[in-house]
């Protein structure tokens, strides 16, 4: 892999698709509720930052894979954790309870 990672582009992509669909289909689902500026700010940097950190690599920090089936065992745990984020957004696309916010946020990391 060199500087970009096509894979990571394709598992952001994958990401986005459910949650640009929610926002056109439920606009009330994406509401700001709370007004704390800082909190909101922090929350943007840390969702872009963890996006371009997907699709760019930082120049001199990453490695060749450890061993030779590597590639394949990085693809199938993204793949599951994808399948696994997809599930979540199928199984609670009407509620807005506390699982689904959990489910969401921690299964596509």
């Amino acid at each position: 892999m060199g500087w970009f990672n096509y894979y990571g582009l394709i598992a952001v992509a994958i990401i986005t698709i459910p949650n640009i669909v929610s926002a056109v289909v439920d606009k009330a689902a994406f509401e700001n509720r709370f007004n704390n500026k800082v909190i909101l700010v922090l929350e943007q940097i840390g969702r872009y930052g963890c996006m371009a950190f997907m699709i760019f690599n930082i120049p001199y920090t990453y490695f060749d894979f450890w061993f030779d089936s590597s590639l394949i065992v990085y693809l199938s745990a993204n793949g599951a954790l994808l399948v696994l984020y997809l599930l979540g957004w199928i199984l609670y696309r009407k509620g807005r309870g506390r699982v689904k916010m959990l489910w969401l946020s921690i299964t596509p990391r």
